[in-house]
């Protein structure tokens, strides 16, 4: 699981330049569109989540579920951590 996370974390860490952002803007007001995907990654997010809301549903959750308990692993002071990882 960890190296998929960090390859989606890689994947979405680069984001696009503020022109490429604000050109699919305009282009989405000038159609009328509600939604306007920028970038390849963001178009799979959107694809997946039409076909398989449920999936990315579970996904998010589980996501979510890791970083806070990751988030309350670092507020735990370090004697106890080194307990409760050992």
């Amino acid at each position: 699981m960890r190296p998929v996370r960090a390859a989606l974390e890689r994947a979405f860490s680069r984001g696009w330049p503020p022109s490429r952002v604000a050109r699919a803007i305009v282009r989405s007001v000038r159609s009328d569109l509600a939604i306007v995907p920028v970038g390849p990654e963001a178009w799979i997010g959107y694809w997946t989540s039409r076909l398989s809301p449920r999936l990315v549903g579970l996904a998010a959750k589980q996501a979510l579920s890791t970083e806070r308990i990751e988030l309350a692993m670092r507020r735990t002071p370090k004697r106890l951590r080194d307990r409760i990882t050992a």
